[in-house]
């Protein structure tokens, strides 16, 4: 069985935006907005890339990670390209709004296990784990102050990188409650349809087949960590053997293949 997935942020490249088709350029450069680029620009290059290649293979699961969820509803068919960009300029206003004028960060770790790392962040009262992407592979979210002490601190027991990433939001923390209201004033208009194919919750690794559900996660995902290492081993349960990135490149390819060793991975940036 074949699963396709997503790239979010972080995963962008020089010359990506290239890649979009044609028929979605003119409807980009209407809706997106320039702050947004690499966002936007992620979720047109995957979605141009789902429409090159959704008749060549048959898709029995899919997931996006973080950004990557709006891509992944728009190649279940849940929403229009157009409805994409909007998602995404919401959702962006509303962590701008709950997160006001105070400072925050993201880092990324490798070569220590989440636990650790969880445990470590027990020792501070504002810095969360945002994404286990892997068993060693973690990203932390939270005050910007405090990170520079905890990426101190986690050299000290080991890392074998660490790398402060390109963001002032505290995603995927309790930092943005207050987001749920927000968006669900934003989508509260969108018909959003159920998925032709079935989409694993990045925030849960649930299987989710109705509006409803697609809804609960569009709204609520800010303040939840991403559980990226139980979605791949998830899909692996449910038959899925090869793995398909569709996005800008190979990031998530790299991942599936630290999460099963035995999985066949296939970016189609590359």
């Amino acid at each position: 069985m074949t699963g396709a997935l997503f790239p979010g942020q972080g995963s962008e490249r020089e010359g990506m935006l290239s890649v979009i088709r044609e028929d979605f350029r003119k409807k980009y450069s209407l809706l997106a907005q320039q702050e947004l680029n690499t966002q936007q620009g992620i979720y047109a290059v995957s979605a141009s890339l789902w429409e090159d290649s959704k008749n060549r293979h048959r898709f029995t699961l899919m997931a996006g990670h973080s950004l990557g969820f709006y891509s992944a509803l728009y190649a279940a068919g849940c929403i229009d390209f157009e409805t994409g960009i909007y998602l995404i300029i919401a959702a962006h206003n509303a962590i701008s709004e709950v997160s006001g004028n105070k400072k925050f960060g993201m880092t990324a770790i490798i070569g220590i296990k989440w636990d650790i790392i969880e445990d470590l962040c027990r020792g501070f009262s504002d810095i969360y784990v945002a994404n286990i992407n892997s068993a060693t592979q973690v990203v932390v979210s939270g005050s910007a102050e405090s990170l520079e002490a905890f990426e101190k601190k986690i050299c000290e027991e080991g890392a074998l990188k660490v790398l402060r990433l390109p963001t002032g939001f505290p995603l995927h923390t309790p930092f943005l409650e207050g987001t749920s209201e927000l968006m669900k004033k934003a989508i509260q208009d969108i018909n959003i349809r159920p998925p032709l194919i079935p989409i694993i919750d990045h925030t849960t690794s649930e299987r989710l087949t109705t509006p409803e559900q697609l809804k609960e996660t569009l709204t609520g995902q800010f303040t939840k960590r991403v559980v990226w290492r139980d979605v791949i081993k998830k899909m692996w349960q449910h038959g899925t053997r090869r793995f398909i990135e569709i996005g800008p490149r190979d990031v998530l390819s790299k991942i599936t293949k630290w999460i099963e060793r035995d999985a066949e991975v296939i970016s189609l940036d590359r």
